[in-house]
């Protein structure tokens, strides 16, 4: 697992570290995507799309974690774009969703590397 680290300037809370990926399958392991210390500013906000662009969950202070979930249903393995904003910071990157157990490299869950999973990442950008 890859862990962007995010450096927050003039705040007590320097960093925050984001998961880049979790495995919602029951298992109680890594079942949630959890960015530490974010819950320690008040004004952030974090956007996830689909590979259309479209919002599938907006998580505010307050939210703990996100479970891969839009209207209580689990979506789909793959990538999923995330905007994060904390005051005047602004920072993007990619969440994975794996619920499959499979052999040891053998998931891609790369953007840029997967059509099967963005057939069209312009989309995500513009």
């Amino acid at each position: 697992m890859f862990i962007s680290n995010v450096e927050i300037p003039n705040s007590t809370n320097h960093c925050i570290l984001i998961p880049n990926v979790f495995t919602p399958n029951g298992d109680g392991i890594n079942d949630k995507w959890e960015i530490s210390n974010l819950n320690s500013f008040h004004n952030f906000e974090i956007s996830i799309y689909n590979k259309w662009g479209r919002v599938m969950k907006t998580i505010k202070h307050g939210d703990d974690y996100w479970d891969g979930t839009v209207n209580n249903k689990l979506l789909p393995d793959g990538a999923y774009k995330y905007k994060l904003t904390i005051g005047e910071i602004n920072h993007e990157g990619f969440v994975c969703i794996i619920t499959e157990r499979l052999p040891k490299g053998e998931y891609e869950c790369n953007p840029y590397l997967s059509p099967a999973i963005f057939d069209d990442p312009y989309i995500l950008y513009h």
